[in-house]
């Protein structure tokens, strides 16, 4: 039973990270804004090791997708996703 939940909330998390490709963000940058939107507010360091990116490339994902309304600063060192509402 565990194991077909973590099956069905993997497949959940591919189909979500494809469909915003689709809307325009990068492979990293869906990685990154998923890892962000799990997480909830949390510094980069925590960020770059859910999404499996190196922390230098999730500060320029953070960017980009700060510059695309998608993330903001929660606090001072730490990142926050916004709602996929956004979209």
């Amino acid at each position: 039973m565990i194991v077909l939940k973590l099956n069905s909330m993997m497949n959940s998390m591919d189909e979500l990270k494809k469909q915003l490709e689709h809307l325009g963000l990068s492979d990293k940058e869906s990685k990154v804004y998923l890892a962000a939107l799990e997480l909830g507010p949390t510094p980069v360091q925590d960020i770059s090791h859910k999404a499996h990116v190196n922390r230098a490339t999730t500060y320029v994902m953070i960017e980009s997708l700060s510059a695309r309304g998608l993330m903001s600063t929660f606090q001072k060192g730490v990142w926050s996703a916004k709602d996929m509402a956004v979209f």
